[in-house]
């Protein structure tokens, strides 16, 4: 059994983890992933919310968020067959809703943000999570973002 937290998402050689998966694992083992998908292909977002997209996905470490259609093919191409999928996107709001709160609060007072990050009192990567914090909540309600579970059995 294999097991990925919040962890394949951030890979920049995705099909080649999802490759080094299939080869740990026996006929019928298992990979769980609990991760963030977009639903659908992100050319069919509004211009706004492509925007968001990207700006999550970059203070995330990332070139973009997979969506849930190619990453499903990726596993099905490296053998593994869904058998289970779980959408905790509902289950994960309520502390993406808590990040909101701490970005809107670095961003209430724009000229004081803007003096913390010329003067390097807080790192560059909390600045870029606290935008992601403002953004992910509003991508998750309007079903542009989800988090999954997914339970896939190699054959």
């Amino acid at each position: 059994m294999v097991f990925s937290i919040e962890a394949l998402s951030h890979s920049l050689q995705m099909p080649q983890a999802v490759k080094e998966a299939a080869r740990v694992l026996h006929k019928g083992g298992l990979l769980v992933l609990f991760d963030g998908y977009h639903p659908s292909p992100i050319p069919n977002m509004s211009k706004d919310h492509q925007i968001a997209a990207k700006l999550i996905a970059l203070a995330f470490a990332m070139n973009t968020f997979p969506t849930y259609p190619s990453f499903t093919q990726l596993l099905a191409q490296e053998g593994f067959r869904i058998q289970q999928k779980v959408d905790y996107s509902r289950s994960m709001l309520p502390n993406l809703l808590r990040f909101q709160d701490g970005g809107k609060k670095l961003f209430r007072y724009p000229k004081l943000t803007k003096a913390i990050i010329k003067s390097h009192l807080v790192p560059e990567s909390l600045i870029k999570h606290s935008i992601a914090g403002l953004l992910a909540p509003y991508l998750m309600e309007e079903g542009l973002l989800a988090y999954y579970k997914l339970v896939c059995q190699y054959n």
